[in-house]
């Protein structure tokens, strides 16, 4: 590092000319400032990895420009979280260092990450990633606590509600309709148990490891490297629904039911989520261009913020829409000193978003399009999606009143909802209309964990709103005491906690209109740790008192967490006080040499474990690799049947490893024997083999029906299959114990949707002296309704 003579002019080193008065107080020590990591170390690795994506594309392994586009643009935000974990790097915190970098890794990867060889797409990947991280945030936790790492405190002020929800949530899976349902959660959503338990680790791991020093490169991760990432892709979709194009190069056809012609959804698999994802990124956009001062940075903030706007308003979603306004009203009033003392800068920044949605408007309204949709977004009546979130909403109370204390179980509402939906909403949207949530997230939780999980969700709000307060009015006295070190940092923090509030204000609200998803679930779980970090870095108390976190402090206990020297240097490491182990654990330096050996362990306990929670994920591969090569076998039936067979055996052959990889996914077990059912009515009637496929698949609706018993769908398939057993088996037709089940089951298809009038009809017809044959099955789909 140069001297600070070496910084001087040769006029002033000779004595010819005197120094400008205050230079040398403005100036700091040397030893105070740590030198950042030089910028063409970074380039020259963006360089490495934008080399390496140009060799796949020449060499084909890349075939389309949008791919090659994005992770070149991933490349960049690769490197840019790989700059911030060595910046946060210290060689005395080597465990909680690792932490800090898993948890940057997940501000960037989850709302990112989906995996369109999965017929999941979005959500299985995302809660293995998180479930793993979590698993080992929380191996690191406890060996930094045994090696006595310095960190926060666990008491963070929002651990008891958080630790009660999680534990009612438990009480309230035990005591499910369906418990397995409610541990790993419905299928393609994973609202269960093990997710909540991860998203409370990943808190409690924010709290720990994170100082109030790391939040602005926190929140600059998630907006910069995840939000960046999420509006380009979102972009490219823009573009090719608006002018035309293909630089979207998933074939969405293969991994889900989407249109061409419908809104986007990015990496989040559908507009709703999109746009309640970047309704969280609007007020932590704004705050970011205040952070910065440098003209690219904001320059960059102000493109990203453009083109979440235009996506936003190309949804046409009104609950993220409602989520935004909320978000950047708060921010106004906590921005109030500010847009005070500065308001032509305030004024700036509105104008210039008025400019960019006027600009989106003009660009997305062809053809009066938007104009029709910005005019659907607002009937409240009818088939309208206002309406029926009034009917789910319904439901879900229903369900709440039928079992108050612990709910039906979490994520168990898609399960049971038909007999709780209502005459109008079976009026209105069908009789078999299915859902994938009660599309708000207060509801969820009374559906799913009674009035007491309600009231305990609330409650966690609710201290943490009392923890901004208090960290919002300590901070700003602290900005307006005496002069110093700390006022530019509590500035800094303040504005941090600004983009905080207000994120969490829009998923509050985005998430009243919409249904529970993993990427916004994270936002929410990972912006309420990065809260609790900065109220205690402001000196609120850890405590549940509403008075002493309301209250406004007296000026002995205005202070901010010890400032953190960020990034490491030799200077900063020789001056930095020592980390000692002696007063935790007096063995500290004879235990050292085991420490290579617990890591090793650890790291085989972590490969067992992401093995092991890694199953939904692999069965979703091969179930969807399954589930193609069925649809194709059926395609070449006519044409090429050679081939067709041995597709179809090789279809088979994978829906049987996905059953193996997670024998407690219902879906996988149906679709196989949806298919067989289908196989066995296009063999000769009466043949051995046509019976044998059907026994084959009475044995696989005997081991789905278990799994989910509510299912309306699933116990009419099993009904019809045991009818055409009925028909074909002597020995079945004298005794008369197929169709007895039959018949039973269809009464359980009855009560599990009542609404289904054509159950009851088809009831009627088996009861009968003479029923007919049973009806052949439609052609199987690889998703539930």
């Amino acid at each position: 590092m140069k001297s600070s003579s070496a910084e001087l002019s040769r006029e002033q080193r000779d004595g010819t000319k005197p120094p400008r008065k205050g230079a040398a107080e403005r100036r700091p020590a040397p030893e105070a400032v740590a030198p950042s990591p030089r910028l063409t170390q970074y380039v020259k690795f963006t360089g490495g990895l934008w080399l390496l994506v140009l060799l796949l594309w020449a060499r084909q392994e890349l075939r389309a420009g949008g791919s090659v586009v994005f992770l070149l643009a991933a490349s960049v935000a690769a490197v840019f979280v790989g700059a911030t974990v060595v910046r946060l790097a210290r060689r005395q915190e080597p465990l909680a260092t690792v932490s800090r970098a898993v948890l940057l890794v997940l501000l960037a990867a989850i709302p990112v990450l989906f995996d369109p060889r999965t017929q999941d797409v979005f959500n299985v990947t995302r809660f293995t990633l998180v479930v793993v991280s979590a698993f080992a945030l929380g191996g690191l936790l406890l060996a930094g606590r045994v090696r006595g790492e310095e960190g926060g405190p666990w008491r963070n002020g929002l651990h008891w509600p958080v630790l009660a929800l999680v534990a009612w949530t438990a009480m309230a899976t035990a005591a499910s309709l369906n418990p397995r349902l409610s541990l790993l959660g419905d299928y393609q959503s994973y609202d269960g148990l093990y997710s909540t338990m991860a998203f409370a680790l990943v808190f409690f791991a924010i709290a720990r490891v994170f100082t109030i020093d790391h939040m602005k490169m926190a929140v600059s991760v998630l907006f910069f490297a995840g939000g960046g990432l999420c509006v380009l892709y979102g972009l490219m979709q823009l573009h090719d629904r608006q002018w035309g194009g293909s630089w979207d190069w998933v074939n969405w056809g293969k991994a889900g039911s989407f249109s061409a012609t419908s809104a986007i959804w990015s990496t989040f698999g559908n507009p709703n989520h999109l746009a309640g994802f970047l309704a969280i990124l609007i007020p932590i956009g704004l705050v970011l261009l205040l952070l910065y001062r440098s003209w690219w940075v904001r320059g960059l903030v102000v493109a990203i913020n453009a083109g979440l706007l235009l996506e936003m308003l190309h949804t046409t979603t009104r609950g993220a829409w409602l989520g935004a306004i909320v978000a950047l009203v708060i921010v106004g009033l906590l921005l109030l000193p500010d847009i005070l003392r500065r308001p032509a800068v305030a004024f700036s920044l509105g104008g210039m978003v008025a400019v960019v949605v006027l600009a989106s408007a003009l660009a997305l309204n062809s053809g009066g399009e938007l104009a029709r949709q910005l005019g659907s977004a607002f009937e409240v009546g009818g088939k309208s999606t206002a309406s029926q979130r009034f009917e789910l909403w319904g439901a879900g109370v229903r369900m709440a009143g039928d079992r108050p204390l612990v709910g039906v179980g979490p994520d168990v509402y898609a399960s049971v909802f038909q007999p709780y939906k209502s005459a109008k909403l079976a009026r209105l949207f069908g009789q078999n209309i299915g859902v994938n949530g009660p599309h708000n997230v207060f509801v969820s939780h009374l559906a799913g964990l009674g009035y007491p999980g309600l009231v305990l969700f609330v409650s966690l709000l609710a201290f943490a709103g009392l923890r901004a307060v208090g960290a919002w009015r300590r901070l700003r006295a602290i900005e307006k005491g005496t002069e110093g070190v700390d006022q530019g940092r509590a500035r800094e923090a303040r504005l941090v906690l600004t983009a905080v509030v207000g994120g969490l204000f829009a998923y509050l609200v985005q998430a009243s209109f919409n249904v529970q998803q993993l990427g916004l679930t994270f936002a929410f779980w990972a912006l309420l740790g990065l809260l609790c970090v900065l109220a205690s870095g402001a000196g609120v108390p850890a405590t549940l008192r509403p008075r002493m976190l309301f209250s406004r402090p007296s000026p002995d206990d205005l202070s901010l967490a010890p400032a953190e020297q960020i990034g490491p240097s030799k200077a900063s490491a020789a001056h930095r006080t020592p980390t000692t182990r002696s007063s935790v654990a007096t063995p500290g330096q004879g235990a050292e040499p085991a420490v290579p050996v617990l890591v090793m362990l650890g790291a085989v306990i972590l490969m067992v474990f992401t093995a092991f929670a890694s199953r939904p994920y692999r069965a979703e591969r091969s179930f969807y690799r399954g589930s193609l090569s069925q649809s194709v076998s059926a395609r070449l039936r006519q044409t090429d049947p050679e081939r067709a067979a041995r597709l179809a055996v090789e279809a088979h052959e994978k829906l049987e490893k996905a059953i193996r990889l997670n024998p407690w996914e219902p879906t996988y077990l149906a679709f196989l024997a949806n298919g067989r059912f289908g196989f066995a009515t296009r063999l000769p009637a009466g043949s051995p083999q046509q019976l044998g496929a059907l026994r084959h698949a009475r044995q696989l609706y005997e081991r789905a029906l278990p799994l989910d018993p509510r299912d309306a769908d699933l116990l009419r398939r099993y009904a019809g299959v045991l009818m055409s057993i009925h028909s074909l088996d002597r020995r079945e037709a004298a005794t008369g114990n197929a169709k007895a089940e039959a018949i039973a089951l269809m009464r359980r298809a009855v009560r599990a949707n009542p609404f289904d009038t054509s159950i009851a009809e088809e009831l009627r017809m088996l009861s009968a002296a003479r029923p007919p044959a049973a009806p052949l099955p439609p052609t199987p789909s690889p998703t539930k309704p």
